[in-house]
């Protein structure tokens, strides 16, 4: 199983641990974060949502992913995020 821990993923989207665990805290994943954890694309995410493989939202321009069904996506890639 592969870790990816919080402060490697706010390195890599430009923002504070805090910011990060505040966003997924309150909305869930965002594709750009997820993708990230899960090493596939945004749009690939975005697509998922869309034909109904993964649960999330759009809000405004981005799309949310809700937090367990990221969670459980991610399990299922061998992922585990701390």
């Amino acid at each position: 199983m592969r870790i990816v821990r919080i402060r490697a993923l706010a390195k890599a989207v430009g923002q504070t641990e805090e910011d990060v665990r505040d966003r997924l805290g309150r909305y869930g994943w965002t594709t750009d974060l997820l993708g990230r954890a899960g090493r596939v694309t945004p749009n690939y995410l975005c697509k998922l949502i869309r034909s109904g493989g993964l649960v999330g939202r759009k809000i405004g321009r981005d799309w949310m992913v809700d937090k367990v069904a990221g969670d459980k996506w991610l399990e299922k890639k061998g992922v585990r995020v701390q």
